[in-house]
């Protein structure tokens, strides 16, 4: 026999879990308020007084914790369920972001403590799939790139931190793979990137096919940086973080191929997919909502390939 919830009921147990968040967030306040008053002396941050680093990253994990948790992550939500939830209590993650990130403003100099330990938990919630969290909470990382500058003149650390961090969070590609395989261990995995013919299309067997493909970042961003000297971390950042676009190239030849001359009929295909929310974001996968097939010629790919070199 299986039972299965009622939409009622399932509203129901997330206004409870919602109920169980208010009470934490309360108490969380009421932490950072003393954590301000009888452990933060200085706000300039150049008190000799010795300052309790530990403390304070347990609170900024609590804080993190809480906009991470699954019961608040509304866009898993029905419509429905997630209306009631705003309507009753509106985006706790908000709350709590706008708490954690002013009690790091507070902290002044002090911030330098926490790179790059920091790093990972603050881009958790950079990854969560709501732009104003986003958006309030990438300054975060202009401010630990500003002290590691000022005291080690280079952001190594924080670089590497960041780039660990994203390898756990986005998954690699052959970690991603041994999942699917793992939750379709019948399937047969597509080794080339063609499309499969009808004999595959017309099959009852299960295939996977599994590529990776290239972000395309927001054009309005990037030429904000057209003509001015900007450090390479930052272009890099925003060239893989807010997107929505990804780009998939396929070559292939187009009549007889000319073995003393291969590039003369190499055409590529380029299909531009769009998800229904930027990446990355925590819930790890958006479906696709749109997908736009261009075929270049083999002058236009030698153009393009000029281009971009």
């Amino acid at each position: 026999m299986v039972f299965t919830k009622t939409p009622a009921q399932s509203v129901s147990v997330s206004i409870l879990q919602h109920n169980n968040a208010i009470i934490i967030l309360g108490a969380v306040k009421q932490i950072a308020r003393i954590l301000v008053e009888e452990y933060l002396d200085d706000i300039e941050g150049t008190s000799t007084v010795f300052f309790n680093c530990n403390l304070w990253e347990r609170f900024f994990n609590l804080c993190v914790d809480f906009c991470c948790q699954p019961s608040l992550q509304l866009e898993k939500m029905t419509e429905l369920k997630r209306k009631r939830i705003l309507d009753l209590y509106g985006d706790m993650r908000l709350t709590m972001n706008t708490l954690m990130l002013d009690k790091w403003r507070m902290l002044g100099n002090f911030q330098a403590n926490f790179v790059p330990g920091m790093v990972g938990p603050f881009l958790k919630v950079s990854l969560l799939p709501h732009e104003g969290l986003r958006k309030a909470t990438i300054p975060v990382f202009f401010d630990m790139m500003e002290h590691e500058w000022k005291y080690n003149k280079n952001f190594h650390r924080m670089e590497i931190e960041m780039i660990d961090k994203l390898d756990v969070y986005l998954e690699k590609l052959t970690d991603f793979n041994a999942r699917l395989q793992s939750t379709f261990p019948f399937a047969k995995f597509l080794t080339k990137l063609e499309p499969p013919g009808l004999d595959i299309i017309e099959s009852t067997d299960q295939y996977i096919q599994s590529c990776a493909v290239e972000p395309l970042p927001d054009p309005n961003i990037m030429k904000k940086f057209e003509g001015k000297q900007v450090k390479e971390e930052i272009t890099r950042y925003c060239r893989t973080n807010n997107v929505k676009h990804f780009l998939l190239k396929r070559p292939f030849h187009q009549g007889k191929k000319d073995k003393s001359n291969e590039y003369k009929t190499l055409h590529i295909e380029r299909t531009v997919y769009t998800t229904e929310y930027q990446f990355p974001g925590i819930l790890r996968w958006f479906p696709v909502v749109d997908s736009e097939v261009t075929v270049l010629n083999p002058i236009e790919n030698g153009a393009e390939l000029i281009e971009d070199n």
